[in-house]
């Protein structure tokens, strides 16, 4: 059979198998489709939307600790990482990902007014590989060093670095290309985007190497 020929007989059996009474548990003898149309909820049901679905069937850890240098480890050993999450080192938070895509986690916010950090999985680099691991390395340090000026520069009441509802510690407050201003920038004040009910796990793009 072709495959609209195949699809056609499976259409009408799975038609013929809502109508066919069942004796299975909590069947009670009626058909199928006798009990999907008694246990509709008041006002029908409603289409998921993608973001739902992405949430309730994604990966869900709940206790994940961020290692020095702003790295999560998953407990298939897969590690993230993020400028922002050398903020919160060594706190803890929720983390989901996606089961069909680990290129990329969601850690989710601990308090009210932070909001997601979408962190993308960090490749390893090898000890014989020494361009590399000293490239790495040099990243690293500029990153921590551009960090913590910024974090002191924003704790100092007479910086000239201004940011509006600036949560200590939190993560998400602060626009993440800020962080690699100089120090001593004036950065523009922005309005710290409403947090959607449902964190969202699709709307990620992968940073280009001129953001980092």
């Amino acid at each position: 059979m072709s495959r609209d020929e195949l699809l056609n007989q499976l259409s009408g059996f799975i038609a013929a198998w809502r109508e066919r009474p069942s004796e299975g548990r909590d069947m009670n003898g009626l058909a199928p489709a006798a009990v999907f149309a008694q246990n509709q909820p008041l006002g029908g049901f409603r289409q998921v939307s993608p973001e739902e679905l992405a949430w309730h069937t994604a990966e869900h850890f709940a206790d994940e600790r961020i290692e020095p240098g702003g790295i999560i480890t998953t407990p298939d050993k897969r590690r993230y990482h993020h400028p922002l999450l050398l903020l919160i080192q060594r706190e803890r938070r929720e983390v989901a990902r996606l089961r069909t895509d680990k290129s990329f986690i969601s850690v989710l916010p601990a308090r009210k007014g932070e909001e997601v950090i979408l962190a993308p999985q960090r490749g390893r680099v090898s000890n014989h590989d020494r361009e590399a691991l000293a490239a790495a390395s040099e990243y690293q340090a500029r990153l921590r060093k551009i960090v913590a000026q910024r974090a002191a520069a924003l704790r100092n009441p007479e910086s000239e670095i201004r940011h509006p509802e600036v949560i200590p510690r939190a993560a998400d407050a602060l626009p993440g290309r800020d962080f690699f201003e100089p120090p001593m920038a004036q950065a523009v004040a922005e309005e710290i985007p409403e947090s959607s009910h449902l964190p969202s796990l699709y709307n990620y793009e992968e940073p280009t190497v001129e953001e980092l």
